[in-house]
């Protein structure tokens, strides 16, 4: 898996993983869903059971990128709010 032109091994994605669902306060089964796996899917791969499949990749990729867009719109209202104050 590469990252910013590095290649992560396993154990590094699954910490990347792990960290970045906690920092966005995602459970493990809430991801697992979104991506359209079952529910303990992403649980399998942080705790090293499973690998991340190829055609799961962009899968995870896609979904943290509509977390970012997601959080970007809801800063941008809530700076619209406060200034129309």
């Amino acid at each position: 898996i590469i990252k910013g032109g590095e290649i992560m091994d396993e154990k590094d994605f699954a910490l990347r993983l792990a960290q970045l669902r906690e920092k966005k306060n995602v459970s493990a089964r809430e991801m697992s869903l979104a991506i359209g796996q079952n529910p303990g899917y992403i649980n399998n791969i942080e705790s090293g059971k499973s690998l991340p499949s190829l055609i799961c990749t962009p899968k995870v990729r896609h979904f943290w990128r509509c977390i970012f867009l997601w959080q970007k719109k809801e800063q941008y209202n809530k700076s619209i709010v406060q200034n129309s104050k």
